[in-house]
């Protein structure tokens, strides 16, 4: 059963959260100083229901910001590749990939609607209580935890995000174009560059076992391949078929077949 982005969001912000907190009390520069009347035990009675409810909202946020987030990032890939000029074949990034970036600024993000929420129902006084009680409850300094995480997490996931929309496969009239996840630009092989196509039936897994999982892999002039098995697509055995045949026919190779442990 495929597991939506959405859970893998809900149960991370439940896991993450947390460790990310118990991490960060050890860093002085995050600690929290006290300057309330009221003890811990005073604060926890008052509010540890209120915080309890947060963690169920958080979570809830935190799945459905980063199901949008999911979602809006494909769309907006979809329409960036709709630009591009005619391809036979066009293979761009699985649709789980947008599960990162959307899953952290979904744990950061999720804040700004709890934060709005708890001081409308809480009140401005009450909500500072609430707050410091969740300071001296995790000896951390909430607001520049957030601050510090804003700097760490949105140019990440910006990053990740700029890679990921330029990471992308086109198969062309004329050639087999190939714009790899850690550069920026294509890389365009005629099919005068192609020197191998293969199927491989069988090979060695990093833990040493053998496994018989078909795919294919497009070799080039430059020393280069495409690995349709290690790289990130959403194609299945057909798909790859279909693509592998074409770049045979218009490059003139035979398919190859490689079986080295049958």
């Amino acid at each position: 059963m495929d597991i939506s982005p959405a859970t893998i969001g809900a149960v991370s912000a439940a896991v993450v959260v947390p460790l990310f907190f118990a991490l960060m009390r050890n860093v002085d520069t995050l600690k929290h100083s006290s300057d309330s009347e009221k003890t811990l035990e005073e604060l926890s009675e008052e509010y540890g229901r209120w915080e309890t409810a947060s963690s169920l909202l958080f979570i809830v946020f935190a799945a459905m910001i980063g199901f949008l987030l999911w979602k809006g990032l494909g769309i907006l890939s979809a329409w960036h590749m709709s630009y591009f000029e005619k391809s036979i074949y066009l293979i761009p990034q699985p649709a789980v990939i947008w599960g990162f970036p959307a899953l952290f600024l979904a744990i950061f993000l999720s804040s700004i609607p709890m934060h709005y929420l708890y001081l409308l129902l809480l009140g401005k006084q009450r909500y500072a209580e609430y707050t410091e009680y969740g300071n001296q409850k995790s000896g951390v300094d909430s607001w520049k935890l957030l601050r510090y995480m804003g700097y760490v997490f949105i140019p990440v996931c910006l990053a990740f995000t700029f890679l990921a929309f330029d990471s992308y496969v086109r198969v062309t009239s004329s050639s087999f174009i190939v714009n790899r996840f850690f550069s920026v630009g294509e890389v365009e092989y005629s099919f005068r560059e192609i020197e191998a196509v293969e199927l491989i039936k069988s090979f060695r897994a990093p833990n040493g076992n053998i496994v018989r999982r078909s795919h294919y892999i497009i070799g080039f002039s430059d020393g280069t391949h495409y690995n349709f098995h290690k790289s990130m697509n959403d194609l299945d055995f057909g798909q790859q078929e279909q693509v592998a045949e074409y770049v045979s026919q218009m490059s003139s190779l035979n398919i190859t077949i490689v079986d080295p442990y049958p």
